[in-house]
């Protein structure tokens, strides 16, 4: 079985297609999805209801995104955990799960995957390629050359029992905690990045903020986390300390529709 744990904050505008996606072509598999919600103020839980088991996280604080997917983690059934960022498309779910699945059961010391990083088709530049290219290779050969771990968080896909041995993602860091999981699975098993495998995404972000800006702020974390074992970002969302007012409820929604 596979248990897709999904973090969310407010998104609204992406969860709904992509749950309904996902339980429509997702048929070859048994599988279950979990939507962990971080006190969203939009309809995100109204609409994930209708596809997911939803964890309403409305009277804890805001937590990290390490923190949401932990959550999810604690009641998921699966025999792997796919954490999914929202928004995340996936065209062929049924190809990709048994691609991804047979990879596990011909490396019996794999304990993390990881797939090729895009942004969907009718939103990529030249320049969102060039550098997702760089950032492909660059996962690709921290795992299946060095063998030391490190891949992107908006799809990881982990063995249940080794995501228990490794006790999840380090709930303390606000950025960074993707890359964590797959250094610490790296000690205990095999992680890899298959370059064979894509998934999809709006590419919000980065036009949002621009490839300079973000690289510097994925550096910058990088950095911090490597020497100092910490994140430097204090949101996970890039826009810090969002508030549930109308302004900035509006700036973020604009921000989620990007």
């Amino acid at each position: 079985m596979i248990s897709i744990i999904i973090p969310t904050l407010n998104e609204e505008v992406f969860i709904g297609e992509m749950l309904a996606r996902l339980r429509e072509k997702l048929t070859e598999h048994e599988f279950e999805i979990i939507v962990s919600d971080n006190g969203s103020w939009d309809d995100t839980v109204k609409i994930a209801k209708r596809y997911a088991t939803v964890l309403e996280h409305n009277d804890v604080g805001r937590k990290t995104i390490a923190w949401q997917r932990n959550q999810g983690a604690k009641i998921a059934r699966g025999e792997f955990f796919v954490f999914l960022d929202a928004g995340v498309h996936i065209p062929e779910p049924n190809k990709f799960f048994r691609l991804a699945l047979q990879r596990f059961e011909t490396d019996s010391k794999l304990v993390g995957l990881a797939p090729k990083i895009r942004i969907s088709h009718e939103s990529e530049t030249l320049t969102d390629a060039f550098f997702g290219s760089l950032l492909n290779f660059f996962w690709w050969f921290e795992n299946n050359i060095l063998g030391i771990g490190i891949a992107p968080g908006k799809c990881q896909i982990i063995k249940a029992s080794a995501f228990q041995t490794v006790r999840g993602y380090r709930e303390d860091l606000v950025a960074a905690e993707d890359a964590d999981i797959f250094a610490r699975l790296a000690k205990r098993g095999r992680t890899r990045v298959d370059l064979g495998l894509t998934v999809y995404h709006s590419g919000r972000r980065v036009h949002t903020l621009g490839w300079t800006k973000l690289l510097w702020t994925w550096f910058k974390n990088f950095f911090a986390y490597t020497f100092f074992g910490r994140s430097i970002t204090k949101d996970w969302y890039i826009y810090p300390h969002i508030q549930k007012d109308s302004k900035s409820a509006k700036k973020l929604k604009d921000f989620n529709r990007l």
